[in-house]
C-alpha cells in the first residue's frame, strides 16, 4: 500500500461498519461492509472491484477491529472512527 492510501473504518452502526480508501486527493467511500461485527466471524462484502493488496489490507483492518471489539466492545470502534 503506497503512503498516500489509507484504508480506515468510515462509519458505522450497531450491526455494521463501512470502510472507505482515501488515495491522494481521491476519497472513495464505502468500498466494502462488515456485517455483524460483535460476532466471532463476521461477514465481509465488497461494494467495487479492489486489487488483491487492499484486499489484504482490509481483511488485516477487519481482524484488528475484532481484536478490539473482542476487548473494548463498540466504544473503541466509534473511538477509532474519530481519529481519522
Amino acid at each position: 500500500m503506497s503512503k498516500d492510501k489509507k484504508i480506515f473504518v468510515d462509519r458505522f452502526d450497531k450491526q455494521s461498519y463501512t470502510i472507505s480508501i482515501y488515495e491522494n486527493e481521491d476519497y472513495i467511500t464505502d468500498v466494502a461492509v462488515v456485517h455483524d461485527y460483535h460476532k466471532d466471524k463476521p461477514l465481509l462484502s465488497f461494494n467495487t472491484t479492489l486489487n488483491i493488496d487492499d484486499i489484504g489490507e482490509i481483511i488485516i483492518l477487519v481482524k484488528k477491529q475484532q481484536e478490539d471489539v473482542e476487548t473494548f466492545g463498540v466504544l473503541l470502534t466509534e473511538f477509532n472512527n474519530e481519529k481519522k
